[in-house]
């Protein structure tokens, strides 16, 4: 209990939010649980069009800010 008292206190005059971090620490294991359940399954995930198009979306917005940032950076610096 004192080891978490100081943790959150170091968090707290850091100006780290303890909502977040409590929040992954309940909710950590069973999240944890959950995805190994449904690695282990055998739902086709990938061989589903609905799947694949999630999928994709996903990862275009995961890309997009790297895009942008690239694209402002040449316009900064023009060769």
């Amino acid at each position: 209990m004192l080891g978490f008292g100081l943790l959150g206190f170091l968090l707290e005059s850091k100006n780290i939010p303890l909502a977040p971090f409590v929040i992954g620490f309940v909710l950590g294991p069973i999240a944890e649980e959950n995805l190994t359940i449904a690695l282990l399954s055998e739902t086709p995930i990938f061989t589903r069009p609905i799947s694949i198009v999630f999928i994709a979306v996903a990862v275009f917005m995961l890309l997009l800010p790297i895009f942008k940032k690239m694209r402002n950076q040449s316009k900064m610096n023009p060769a």
